[in-house]
């Protein structure tokens, strides 16, 4: 279970250094998408990025799941960063 939150966050971490200017991720960047994913995402999408979080059980389209390789690479970085954007505008 440990490796499969590991695999989101680095799912999320890819999709970070992908829009940032120099594709790298400093230590605190890093950090930082972490405390994202725990306090935004995984409520829904879960610990491990399964998309089995509490707060997901009661939405009619389940989350996604982010440990599902196949499904994750049919998207571009493009999309996903703006889907994650999007969440962040309909969280604010």
């Amino acid at each position: 279970m440990h490796s499969r939150r590991i695999l989101a966050i680095i799912v999320a971490l890819g999709c970070a250094a992908a829009v940032s200017n120099q594709g790298l991720l400093s230590a605190a960047g890093i950090s930082a998408a972490r405390d994202n994913f725990d306090g935004q995402c995984a409520k829904c999408h879960g610990e491990s990025g399964q998309g089995d979080g509490p707060a997901g059980m009661s939405l009619s389209i389940r989350p996604r799941n982010f440990t599902d390789c196949s499904r994750m690479s049919k998207d571009s970085n493009e999309r996903i960063f703006n889907i994650i954007k999007g969440a962040a505008n309909r969280r604010a």
